[in-house]
This record gives structure tokens, sequence and C-alpha cells, in this order.
């Protein structure tokens, strides 16, 4: 009896310590099986792409997964209609021109999410309108078009689920700065660094000092 006491206290603290991460396990599980289940309901020809986006953007916190349903929707926007247009206007009937036609729609993309990462999806979703069967059989119009429905579809419900079940938000007091830049790190401290200075270059920093190099130095010593 003894033994069920502490193995159910163990798996008690265990869930207690856990519960973020179990809560977003739910959250993502539950997103993944309704976007399966309403994009077999609408029959879309790729409904894995709706179980892909409402895993992709979930977040630990409400804030971040409406930030990654709107990159993301963003980003599947520009990749679908850029591969689109490239597939209806570049001739790709052979493997020759395929390859130009994949040049001219992702050189722009790659260069935008290069510079933005959260639109790292926009080249995939031009690859995957040019070069898939799927889009083969659909056409460019029709690919981009499903591509975007489907990746909408799963960012919606990824969203929903987030802002319905078990919601959690960002928590944590802005007024406390990290250890890494306190007002004693060497960072913080540098001769002659204001404070005003220091919260424009170092996000979140919430507290500094200026101190003199003797002062400095004799810190370091």
């Amino acid at each position: 009896m003894e033994g069920i006491v502490n193995a159910w206290t163990s798996l008690r603290d265990w869930i207690g310590a856990k519960r973020a991460a179990l809560r977003l396990c739910v959250r993502m599980t539950v997103a993944g099986l309704l976007a399966y289940a309403l994009a077999m309901l609408f029959g879309l020809p790729q409904g894995y792409w709706a179980v892909f986006s409402a895993i992709i953007i979930m977040q630990a916190s409400v804030g971040g997964s409406v930030k990654a349903a709107i990159d993301r929707l963003i980003g599947t926007l520009g990749g679908a209609i850029a591969g689109g247009v490239v597939a209806f206007f570049v001739p790709h009937n052979d493997p020759i021109s395929l390859g130009i036609a994949l040049v001219i729609a992702l050189a722009p993309l790659t260069l935008v999410a290069a510079i933005n990462p959260n639109y790292r999806i926009a080249p995939l979703t031009a690859v995957i309108v040019l070069l898939t069967p799927g889009a083969q059989q659909l056409g460019p119009v029709g690919s981009a078009f499903y591509r975007i429905l489907e990746i909408t579809l799963g960012s919606v419900i990824g969203l929903v689920v987030a802002l319905l079940l078990m919601p959690a938000r960002a928590t944590g007091s802005s007024s406390t700065p990290p250890p890494a830049w306190s007002a004693s790190s060497p960072i913080c401290c540098a001769i002659g660094l204001r404070c005003s200075t220091a919260k424009r270059s170092v996000r979140g920093l919430r507290s500094c000092k200026t101190i003199s190099e003797p002062e400095w130095r004799a810190s370091r010593s």
C-alpha cells in the first residue's frame, strides 16, 4: 500500500511540474484530430496539410499561437500565389523547364524567409504548388487554392483550440530583469553606459546603473 501511495504522490508531483507541457500536448492532439476530421468532411485532396498547420501553429501561450497562425497564413498566401502565378505563366512540362520555374518562384520567397524566418512557409508552399503530384493533377490555380484552403483551415482550428481549450497566457514579471542582464552584469555596467541606452539596445532590460572606470575595474578584480 505504501508503494502505491508513493507512486501516486510521485505521479501527482510529476503532473504538477509538467502541467504546461501536458496542456500543450492535449491542445496539439485535439487540434490535429479536429483538423483531420474537418479535412475529411470537406473532402480536401491533401487534408494532411490542415493537420500539419493545426499542430505547427500551436504554441505554449495564446499570444504565441495567434502570432504563429498569422505568420503562417501570410506565408501560405504569398507562397501559394507566387507558385500559382509561376506555374500558370512559365511552361514546366519537362524537368529542365520545371527547374527554371522552381528557381523563379523560390528566389524571391527564400529571400523573404531569410529576412524574416516567420515566413519560411512561403517557399515551402510554392514548392508544394509546383512539384507535388496533387498539384500536377489539380493544375496551378486549383493547387494554389486548395493549399491556401487546407493550411488556413488548419491554422484556424489550431487558433480556436488554443483560445478555448485550456488556454495558457504568457506569464512572468516584466519588472525583474533576467539574471544574465542584471545590474551587476559587466554588459550592463559598461563604462559610461546609461540606463536609457541599455533599455533601447537590450529588450526587456528593466534596471541598470552607470559606474565609473575604477569601480568597474574593482568589480572585475
